[in-house]
């Protein structure tokens, strides 16, 4: 279970409970429809897979390291969640 509390670096609950990006049902991108969705974008506040997390950190490496001095997708620990 998610607390409607939880914050790490901005809203994460924008993807919503029960919805498409929200953390722990189906993930934000378009093209996956891989579960659960674990990785918090703190650029988008959307939820993603594992697999997409480890594209996105990838693709946007330099820019993150900019914006948030780590990856633009984090994966908080369970501690955060429940």
């Amino acid at each position: 279970m998610v607390s409607k509390n939880m914050k790490v670096g901005g809203d994460m609950e924008r993807g919503g409970l029960d919805q498409k990006g929200g953390p722990g049902n189906e993930c934000a991108r378009r093209s996956c429809t891989n579960s659960p969705a674990i990785g918090y974008n703190r650029s988008t506040g959307m939820w993603y897979c594992k697999n997409c997390t480890n594209i996105l950190n990838e693709e946007n490496e330099k820019d993150a390291m900019e914006l948030y001095g780590g990856p633009l997708v984090i994966i908080p620990d369970i501690e955060e969640i429940v």
